[in-house]
């Protein structure tokens, strides 16, 4: 499908990028028009049906909200949310961290962050191995904050010995 953008209003262009019934084709048509309009941009990033190729042309965006957007999208692929991983913006890294799409080893970089809302959302995230649960614990025992600890004792792959130090060392926690 070809539309011609030029005839079209911001406002209507804005309107397709964040419709969802738009297709991927004309997400990237939209995309190749308009990549310097960022609400077009942010509709695409976080579009249901944006392709992955799409996904990694705005991962690379110079806006850290497009970027966190991408971050949040299903579609993002496992390559693309490794590279976001590594993110300067803390919001990117948490978006990493709460998407079901994040490899283990992304996790596990994201486990040892110095930001504790991203630390929370690796303990959330049901897909952290016990691996990574361990090295967060690592990090908690040090520095602990209450809502990642809890996180922790609350994800059902966290190893029985690590909840046990949890109760035990902080047991106002989790009552």
């Amino acid at each position: 499908m070809t539309i011609d953008i030029g005839n079209m209003s911001r406002g209507a262009t804005i309107n397709m990028a964040r419709n969802p019934n738009t297709s991927s084709e004309v997400l990237e048509e939209l995309l190749s028009n308009c990549d310097d309009d960022w609400d077009v941009k942010d509709g695409i990033a976080q579009h249901p049906n944006t392709s992955v190729k799409l996904l990694e042309k705005l991962s690379q965006d110079d806006d850290w909200d497009v970027r966190w957007r991408v971050a949040r999208n299903p579609n993002t692929s496992s390559k693309v949310l490794e590279t976001l991983a590594k993110d300067v913006n803390f919001h990117v890294m948490r978006a990493v961290a709460r998407n079901t799409n994040t490899p283990d080893n992304a996790l596990g970089q994201l486990a040892k962050e110095k930001n504790t809302r991203v630390r929370q959302y690796v303990a959330r995230n049901p897909n952290t191995s016990k691996k990574s649960l361990i090295s967060l614990w690592e990090v908690e025992r040090l520095k602990p904050d209450d809502l990642v600890l809890y996180a922790l004792f609350d994800n059902s792959l966290t190893p029985a010995w690590v909840k046990a130090c949890i109760e035990t060392i902080y047991p106002g926690v989790i009552s």
